[in-house]
């Protein structure tokens, strides 16, 4: 502003910018940005609904694979004298049977991380214990293939783990040792 002697203004100097061009910029920013909130609130949904289906998918594959492992082990444990091809084909199912068991454990288990849900129960276990139940697992397949398992840990060994997470770790190393072991190993 100009003033006079008085201190009193006489005169106002100024400039005027049209900020429609602005304005309408903001409005289009602030719709964008409730249609991305939405979309986002939505594929938030369409996620979980996944997740959902692929849990429920999972747990309903777990049923009847419970089932043909277990009729498998039943028959190649207590018919010592079947045929060599049905053997070999009880046997073919039963390692593809687990293969599909491990799958859906994986499955699942990368469902909870998803979820943030994955649970890690740290207990004092005995090592040698679990490595045991491990090969005893196995021992169908070892004794067939006539593999020579030494289990080379003390037998008060115990450390703070997730019983389940250290025994699929264990499964998971002594089956491919298994699998991938020539006979008479």
């Amino acid at each position: 502003p100009t003033l006079d002697q008085e201190g009193k203004t006489i005169k106002v100097l100024g400039t005027f910018d049209d900020i429609s061009n602005l304005k309408l910029a903001e409005q289009k920013l602030r719709k964008s940005e409730e249609k991305l909130r939405k979309q986002n609130i939505e594929l938030r949904r369409l996620d979980e609904l996944k997740n959902d289906f692929v849990t429920i998918a999972a747990h309903e594959l777990k049923t009847p694979m419970v089932s043909i492992t277990g009729y498998t082990d039943y028959i190649l444990t207590h018919n010592k004298d079947l045929d060599f091809e049905i053997r070999k084909d009880l046997l073919l199912i039963q390692k593809n049977s687990q293969r599909l068991n491990l799958l859906i454990e994986k499955l699942l288990d990368v469902m909870k991380i998803d979820k943030k849900k994955m649970e890690i129960i740290r207990e004092e276990k005995n090592i040698y214990d679990i490595i045991e139940n491990c090969v005893e697992e196995l021992s169908f397949q070892i004794n067939d293939k006539k593999l020579n398992v030494i289990v080379d840990v003390r037998k008060d060994l115990y450390m703070k783990v997730d019983p389940y997470r250290i025994y699929e770790v264990f499964s998971n190393l002594f089956s491919n040792a298994v699998n991938f072991t020539l006979n008479g190993g």
